[in-house]
């Protein structure tokens, strides 16, 4: 997969490196980083090129670790749950979406897992996202991982798995320039969520997308001990003044845990 892509990729396109430190937060701040960023965004090559190398490093911690979860991926692959609340379709579509290529719709098997080349990470997110369906039908779910269509109205929940324990925060960050909370959900009196090593957590509460249109990225952060959720909107807010406002070139917040994020293009129902 990664030699097809290099491949297409034409003089002045960033490299497979480049792309993998921007991945992995080296280039947090820096205006290199915003340039990469500007560039994947409006290029047709690299944008596939950076979703695929996104979908690929979640699965990085260890592929021992998360076999036993790779075993299980076998009864869910290609699941599109309905809608049938925290019970039947969460729990699937968390092992679902743990691998889930969201722009192709299709997950990798155990043996591609075992053989891919991968970069560093500790955090994957999954962003579900409940659908409407045409002609009053069935609502589904869609899974997604580094980015992918939102549509005002559309309810969010989120799950992640991460390689070591720690406490969750999800923050969404618009071009309104704000942060919102996500998790935990504003008025509730929990904290950051509790979160296991290897095992997808399909974290509490759910968020209904409002009507601005534009660029939302949706981030995750683990860190090791519970740390306030407003202090992480802080970092946020200051990783996206430095952006420009602009959520479609954040990449690290610059938190010091772990992190990571889907970026979703939000339109009109």
């Amino acid at each position: 997969m990664r030699s097809m892509a290099a491949r297409r990729r034409k003089e002045g396109c960033p490299s497979d490196l480049d792309l993998d430190e921007m991945l992995s937060g080296d280039l947090a701040g820096q205006a290199r980083e915003a340039d990469l960023r500007s560039h994947v965004d409006g290029c047709p090559i690299c944008g596939p090129r950076l979703a695929a190398r996104q979908a690929d490093s979640i699965l990085a911690p260890d592929p021992l670790v998360f076999r036993p979860l790779l075993s299980s991926l076998a009864a869910t692959r290609r699941a599109r749950g309905r809608w049938l609340g925290v019970g039947g379709a969460f729990a699937s579509a968390a092992v679902a979406g743990l691998v889930l290529w969201s722009h192709r719709g299709t997950t990798p098997d155990e043996s591609s897992v075992d053989g891919a080349d991968r970069t560093k990470g500790a955090l994957a997110l999954t962003v579900h996202v409940k659908r409407a369906a045409a002609n009053g039908g069935t609502p589904t779910i869609e899974a997604v991982n580094g980015e992918g269509p939102l549509r005002a109205g559309e309810e969010m929940r989120f799950t992640v798995a991460a390689a070591h324990p720690g406490f969750a925060v999800v923050l969404g960050l618009d071009g309104a320039p704000s942060v919102t909370v996500y998790v935990p959900a504003a008025g509730s009196a929990a904290g950051p969520t509790p979160v296991e090593a290897t095992r997808p957590v399909t974290l509490p509460g759910s968020v209904i997308a409002d009507e601005a249109s534009g660029f939302e990225r949706v981030v995750a952060v683990v860190c090791p001990t519970e740390t306030s959720p407003e202090t992480l909107r802080e970092k946020a807010r200051a990783a996206l003044a430095k952006a420009g406002g602009r959520p479609e070139a954040v990449g690290s917040l610059g938190t010091g845990c772990v992190e990571s994020s889907v970026l979703l293009r939000k339109s009109a129902p």
